[in-house]
């Protein structure tokens, strides 16, 4: 538990208005899941402003709200207004949680397709490494105890920061993550400290929300320009793996210091299948990485798999990790 001051202390466009003194427990964003003592944020909904629910917040017992500027006080509990209430949200989830991301290696897979199985794969990868891994993303919540159901590709701010929490507390030494284009615009992993990220490729989907391809990719490249950590990672290796023959990968390059290339087949790219055999069932190459080559089984066909699978290998070789191992959790 901390006081309202000490969650909002020195963010940018939060201001504590009232009551900083106040001792919270968690923060919600939906006000039917406030608890006594916890902070609501009244963030604004695609059709219901979220300041509409302040009274329901309140009457549930919360210790605080967080509001834009210029609506009306709430009566009662603390008070904080935010510019930003989206990214409120999620700087603060992760202080309330203790920044359970900095206690992991946290991982980012991103682009139109793969990211399901890109995540798993790395998971099966930290596994045979003998890490405890957490996958959370389009099917749910794995943690090292079990699976935890949940409703979206990338959880709302206050949410993932609990599961991540929950996964420190399990003993988790790695969080493999899906990241949605509409998180990365909604600012629900603006509170997660990324230790690798891989960009996996870009097609036309979800124009509905993104009006355009431009759009698309810009909201994709925020995890690498500004939520990814910066320098390179503790074993002196890239942070951002990028598919290099995506036509969208010279601009992911261009928002990082350094980038690992993967590609299959391709003598340009850093982390690569060589000697690729694809049947009905699976598929078999000889996975190569700057520190050297090992062989692997894949129990899933398909190119696009074995692209997957790259992506993996190019996070975990970052994290540090040794191919042979790699290829061991691939193969499994």
């Amino acid at each position: 538990m901390r006081t309202v001051g000490e969650l909002a202390e020195d963010l940018a466009g939060v201001r504590v208005m009232r009551g900083d003194l106040a001792v919270v427990e968690k923060v919600r964003v939906n006000s039917a899941d406030v608890r006594a003592g916890d902070v609501f944020v009244a963030i604004p909904g695609a059709n219901v402003d979220g300041a509409r629910f302040v009274p329901d917040a309140i009457a549930r017992g919360a210790a605080a709200i967080v509001t834009a500027p210029g609506v009306e006080p709430p009566a009662g509990p603390a008070w904080i207004v935010a510019d930003d209430l989206r990214q409120a949200a999620a700087l603060l989830s992760s202080r309330a949680w203790n920044h359970p991301s900095t206690q992991l290696d946290a991982v980012g897979f991103t682009g139109t397709n793969g990211k399901t199985t890109s995540a798993f794969l790395l998971g099966a990868i930290g596994r045979a490494a003998g890490r405890k891994v957490a996958v959370l993303g389009t099917l749910g919540a794995y943690l090292p105890q079990g699976r935890v159901a949940q409703e979206r590709t990338t959880p709302e701010a206050p949410e993932l920061q609990e599961m991540l929490a929950n996964a420190v507390d399990q003993g988790a030494s790695l969080a493999a993550i899906e990241v949605s284009s509409h998180a990365l615009d909604l600012r629900r992993v603006d509170g997660v400290s990324f230790a690798a990220a891989a960009f996996l490729n870009l097609s036309p989907e979800h124009l509905d929300w993104h009006r355009n391809m431009e759009e698309y990719g810009a909201s994709k490249r925020r995890l690498f320009a500004e939520l990814l950590a910066a320098g390179q990672t503790p074993a002196g290796r890239p942070r951002a793996a990028i598919h290099r023959v995506d036509p969208w990968a010279g601009r992911f390059r261009d928002v990082v210091e350094t980038a690992l290339f993967f590609a299959v087949g391709d003598e340009d790219a850093e982390v690569t299948a060589r000697g690729l055999r694809i049947g009905p069932t699976g598929s078999a190459f000889e996975l190569v990485t700057p520190e050297g080559r090992a062989s692997v089984e894949l129990a899933l066909p398909g190119r696009y798999n074995v692209e997957n699978a790259l992506a993996a290998a190019s996070v975990a070789w970052a994290l540090g990790i040794d191919p042979d191992t790699i290829a061991a959790g691939l193969s499994a």
